[in-house]
């Protein structure tokens, strides 16, 4: 067991079944939670739920651009393995988390 401090956490992303957490120091870690579990473990002014691959940590985010049909594209630091998208249906949820 490992303990990991929640203001170190880019990210977690589902894989193959398997919840990774994906640290600020570049270390990706197995969790024993799913995402929605841990959605509802974290603090959601931190933590958004951007899709059902990832739970993405506010502070992290680089950049959001605008992509096709209406999505989301969030560019992540410390993370660039995967695009991450928000639909087209989260968009406006997802700006609302953003400017709180």
């Amino acid at each position: 067991m490992l303990a990991i401090r929640t203001e170190d956490i880019v990210c977690f992303q589902s894989k193959h079944s398997v919840v990774h957490i994906i640290t600020k120091h570049d270390k990706t870690y197995l969790s024993d939670f799913t995402l929605e579990e841990l959605v509802n473990q974290l603090d959601p002014k931190n933590f958004y739920r951007a899709n059902r691959q990832f739970l993405i940590h506010a502070d992290f985010i680089n950049t959001v651009h605008k992509h096709f049909k209406g999505k989301l594209l969030v560019e992540m630091d410390h993370f660039s393995d995967e695009q991450i998208l928000v639909s087209s249906e989260k968009a406006t949820a997802f700006k609302n988390w953003l400017d709180q």
